[in-house]
């Protein structure tokens, strides 16, 4: 059985404080920093290197278009 997509909520993301990856499936995750700052990180592996794009501060890019920008990034 495959891993699920779409595990966060927009509610978990607001209220999400403790520093830590919180993935939402897919290879999309919530990265929480030791200052409070809240990052979307799409990961995904190559030449069995791991990379990492960044797809902006939760402030301004919100659960939904994450998830589309995650989408088009797995499409390529």
């Amino acid at each position: 059985m495959g891993r699920g997509i779409f595990k966060l909520s927009a509610r978990s993301v607001e209220t999400l404080t403790k520093p830590g990856w919180y993935g939402d499936g897919g290879g999309l995750g919530l990265r929480i920093f030791p200052n409070g700052s809240k990052r979307w990180v799409f990961r995904w592996e190559r030449n069995n290197q791991r990379r990492e794009m960044g797809f902006g501060p939760v402030a301004s890019v919100s659960l939904s278009t994450a998830s589309r920008k995650a989408e088009e990034a797995r499409e390529l």
